[in-house]
């Protein structure tokens, strides 16, 4: 069984969905997530562009779509401007309200970039 998961990258008032159909947790997709974000300083054009063209070794598993998905387990929520990732467990088919946020990730700083991998490493 697959576990899915989205991630909503925001800026400037805009915003790109991206749907992850597999390795959705944290230890996989989480931690490639925040690696590729950690020094990255594109746009939300760009990020969205490289990631649903793989930014990372099996990473072209993203598809652009335009809302969350009811059957995901897990919902990276990027925000550009603040440098910041929320992480959320979701509950699928019980709505975004049942979303349980797990982690907030800064990757501009060091002590966040450590407790994050000790969080991916977890789940």
């Amino acid at each position: 069984m697959a576990t899915r998961a989205n991630v909503v990258i925001r800026s400037t008032g805009r915003t790109y969905w991206l749907y992850h159909h597999w390795d959705g947790y944290p230890s996989n997709l989480g931690w490639h997530l925040g690696c590729f974000l950690v020094g990255n300083n594109d746009g939300i054009d760009s990020i969205a562009t490289q990631l649903v063209k793989g930014a990372w070794e099996d990473g072209d598993d993203f598809e652009l779509t335009n809302f969350r998905h009811l059957d995901i387990e897990w919902l990276y929520e990027v925000n550009l401007e603040q440098k910041k990732m929320l992480v959320y467990r979701t509950h699928p088919f019980d709505g975004f309200q049942k979303a349980e946020l797990m982690f907030e990730f800064d990757w501009t700083s060091e002590k966040s970039a450590k407790k994050f991998k000790d969080f991916c490493e977890k789940n």
